[in-house]
């Protein structure tokens, strides 16, 4: 019988599951970025998934030591790992989205799984005939991984550009005191965010797209990441005229009961769709401090309503 080292064992199935738990949520796309504080929240979200990834590996050299494993015990074990690790990692709500991230393991997991025995036969120890299980490439287990990386990115590339084919693109031009800005903006169904005092519906933008409107004071305070730092906010506003635009807007979103968006009333807004164009004066712009698309293909949300009825 081959030996075992339980403690490469342990590492190299901790690297594998983490891996997979992390292509599991960024195809689901269960990620923290939308949130505040994100890169507190980054490190938590990376060290759950480490976390599950640990659990699975360290339960997995358990088994192997203290049980025979057999086809059947094979693959109940690794549904139950597998379903310990997504429960830890990844959190989801409901049994729906828990069969979702099971399915989604096993492909993941499969996809690994078949790299590393692609690349174990073709550019693997040449003449070495022992069985895959006993014998650990560090080489082997990086490429792999990166082979697997690259396939689940070029799959999320995909999966994008169909999506936002679907969806609905529509350029905004925003007026404010004389000065235009246009940009892209996704209408998006799931967005019916409303100014609380005057009910007019919020258009997101990014901060860098509207910038240029915002008097200096309240463009250092974005720069900083001081847009919760209310008290300050109005400071930067009062001796401009551009106090008497600003709206604040409450938000409720994940992980996030109680958000606060700074926003600001601009003379006019120009949608343009394809049926018509429509011009809009009782439009609030939310102004959002990142990115709404990672490839800038738009820089905006709006709601289906601006484009679904006209003012």
């Amino acid at each position: 019988m081959p030996e075992v080292y339980a403690d490469i064992v342990l590492l190299v199935n901790f690297v594998m599951n983490t891996f997979v738990l992390w292509a599991v949520s960024k195809l689901n796309r269960q990620s923290w970025q939308g949130q505040q504080n994100w890169r507190k929240n980054k490190i938590k979200y990376f060290l759950r998934l480490s976390l599950g990834g640990f659990i699975m590996a360290l339960l997995y050299v358990l088994l192997i030591v203290t049980v025979p494993f057999g086809r059947l015990v094979s693959v109940g074990a690794s549904i139950i790992l597998l379903s310990i690790g997504i429960w830890v990692g990844i959190r989801p709500k409901g049994w729906k989205a828990f069969i979702g991230n099971l399915l989604l393991g096993y492909v993941c997991s499969f996809t690994l799984g078949g790299l590393g025995m692609m690349l174990f036969y073709t550019i693997g120890m040449p003449g070495y005939h022992a069985p895959a299980p006993t014998y650990i490439s560090w080489t082997l287990l990086v490429s792999c991984i990166f082979g697997a990386y690259l396939l689940i990115k070029l799959g999320l590339r995909v999966i994008e550009k169909v999506t936002i084919k679907k969806q609905m693109l529509c350029p905004v031009t925003i007026s404010v005191g004389g000065c235009d800005i246009s940009l892209q903006a996704l209408v998006d169904t799931g967005h019916t965010l409303h100014d609380p005092l005057s009910n007019a519906p919020v258009i997101i933008a990014e901060f860098e797209s509207v910038k240029a409107f915002l008097p200096d004071s309240l463009r250092l305070i974005f720069y900083e990441n001081q847009e919760n730092n209310l008290s300050g906010l109005l400071d930067g506003a009062i001796g401009s005229t551009f106090h008497e635009r600003i709206r604040m807007i409450p938000f409720v979103s994940l992980g996030l009961p109680n958000g606060m968006l700074i926003g600001f009333r601009p003379d006019s807004v120009s949608l343009s769709t394809s049926q018509r164009e429509l011009i809009r004066d009782d439009v609030v712009i939310g102004i959002y401090n990142r990115k709404l698309c990672a490839n800038g293909r738009y820089q905006g949300l709006i709601g289906a309503e601006l484009v679904s009825h006209p003012a």
